[in-house]
């Protein structure tokens, strides 16, 4: 069976846990991982991790100094306890903390995933940036995010990041759409007009043939995948995501990108075999050759 959109991010986070684990070993000083503003509530908490010898040593902190400020939402404190997070002393300890010998990095890098998806509600790893590592740090995380004025500043955003994986040919098509042919799925990128909103979309399964077999598949797989959303639209199954930018990361984008590519080109054979449909690029194939028929 193709892995579904949640194996894909579940094998991010799981990449993620061994990156970390390696970075923190050769650490100096601090390195801060950030849920960007836009993705939920804007508390401005955040890890901040320091290697102190063999121990490594880990914080979540809120917006400003250690101190008061350093509070955590109390929405989150239950899921830290529940982590095994230590509470403030407002001593040794003004801030939730935990540790680890560097030889059971693993455990804790495993501990720090769980805190930031299940404790602050990241979705997806590629929803972090870092701020303010050690000095000489080259730095793991990528960029920080950038705010958008406008959504003309956003679509050459979109277009930024794109070039540099993808090409400077990636252009927007007649539909106003970023198109990114990665495999035998087409993905586009939308810049919502109301919204500084990315709708990543992309046309599965075309000429369906069995509807109702496409219906049950539809729904199967909205339930497998509860972070995107199929439809059969006449005789084709849709699939989105829409990815909240503002503020805009380019590796978010690039990560959604991955992860949309890898999950659909999986899937998308087997469902049009089930269906009875064709692949994007074979039905566009067989349209051109039917127009110079």
């Amino acid at each position: 069976m193709s892995p579904s959109f949640d194996d894909v991010v579940e094998r991010s986070w799981q990449r993620f846990e061994r990156d970390l684990a390696a970075r923190l070993v050769h650490l100096e000083g601090e390195l801060a991982v950030v849920c960007p503003a836009g993705l939920g509530e804007d508390t401005g908490t955040r890890l901040v991790l320091t290697r102190l010898g063999e121990l490594v040593m880990a914080e979540v902190r809120g917006p400003g100094e250690p101190g008061p400020a350093t509070r955590v939402p109390r929405a989150v404190e239950p899921a830290l306890v529940a982590l095994g997070w230590e509470a403030p002393d407002h001593l040794a300890h003004p801030a939730w903390w935990c540790g680890a010998l560097v030889d059971d990095l693993p455990a804790l890098c495993a501990v720090l995933a769980d805190t930031l998806r299940m404790a602050l509600g990241v979705v997806h790893p590629d929803f972090l940036h870092e701020a303010g590592s050690g000095p000489g740090d080259p730095g793991w995380l990528g960029e920080v995010a950038r705010e958008a004025g406008s959504r003309g500043e956003l679509l050459d955003m979109v277009a930024q990041a794109l070039a540099p994986s993808y090409g400077p040919e990636v252009k927007r098509d007649d539909e106003g759409d970023f198109p990114v042919f990665t495999g035998v799925v087409p993905i586009w990128i939308r810049v919502l007009e109301d919204r500084p909103t990315l709708r990543f979309f992309s046309h599965v399964v075309c000429e369906v043939s069995d509807a109702r077999r496409a219906r049950i598949e539809v729904e199967i797989l909205n339930r497998r995948t509860p972070l995107l959303k199929f439809q059969l639209a006449g005789d084709t199954v849709l699939a989105s995501y829409e990815l909240p930018a503002d503020p805009f990361v380019a590796h978010q984008v690039l990560g959604v990108l991955e992860s949309l590519s890898d999950s659909l080109n999986e899937l998308a054979v087997d469902l049009a075999d089930r269906v009875g449909g064709s692949l994007f690029f074979d039905a566009l194939e067989e349209s051109t050759d039917d127009d110079l028929g």
